[in-house]
């Protein structure tokens, strides 16, 4: 009577991925202030929500809760939830850390209209 087929109990939607990207740099941005669940279910589904891919905000709602629920279970987890229920990033986990080092690795781009200037200047002389 037993089954040898394995059958996986959830199945993530295929924006999920995304959706951790997005908790991640919200939380990031946010700092030591967190978020509120509702506050951070509200951004992502803004950002991932559209005309032509409607998405559902139960769906979104299942799938962030379950993945900060499933990452702040403890001390040493990539978010906490402080006292005032609100989520923030845990600055002692080492993902944390390791997150810090990749958002202070990125140099900004320099879009000013004298960089882009210099860099279409003609090598001669009209």
């Amino acid at each position: 009577m037993f089954c040898n087929e394995y059958r996986p109990l959830f199945f993530p939607p295929r924006h999920f991925m995304k959706y951790e990207q997005d908790i991640i740099n919200l939380l990031m941005q946010i700092g030591d202030a967190g978020l509120p669940l509702m506050s951070i279910v509200k951004h992502v589904h803004n950002a991932h929500n559209s005309l032509f891919e409607p998405i559902s905000e139960g769906n979104v709602y299942q799938s962030v809760r379950t993945y900060i629920i499933k990452n702040s279970r403890n001390e040493h987890s990539l978010f906490i939830k402080g006292e005032d229920k609100k989520y923030r990033i845990n600055k002692n986990a080492a993902q944390a850390k390791q997150l810090a080092l990749l958002f202070t690795d990125e140099e900004p781009e320099d879009n000013t209209p004298d960089s882009q200037a210099a860099e279409l200047q003609l090598p001669f002389e009209w």
